[in-house]
């Protein structure tokens, strides 16, 4: 179905680009949103978010702010969204 092809596009777009970020943002969305029968789950999302925090701090924290959120870990959402702030102020993002 439809959210097998979304995977599959994800795969695929990673595979010819591994740093091309946009992608791995999506596949950790989609990971947070799919049940683990089509390749969702917290573990993959929180795998995800840490291989997109390693190529760019900013927007790993943005990754782990979202799976913080979905979490419903509102104390663990106020702390990123405060490092997020505090490490990049210039980001008008989050004002």
């Amino acid at each position: 179905g439809l959210a097998r092809r979304a995977r599959d596009a994800f795969e695929d777009a990673i595979a010819v680009a591994p740093a091309y970020l946009p992608a791995r943002e999506a596949r950790m969305q989609f990971a947070l949103q799919a049940p683990s029968v089509l390749g969702g789950g917290m573990r993959r999302a929180r795998a995800e978010a840490e291989e997109i925090a390693r190529r760019d701090a900013h927007r790993g924290d943005v990754a782990h702010l979202a799976i913080a959120r979905r979490a419903g870990d509102d104390a663990g959402a106020v702390r990123l969204l405060e490092r997020i702030v505090a490490a990049f102020p210039d980001s008008a993002r989050y004002r």
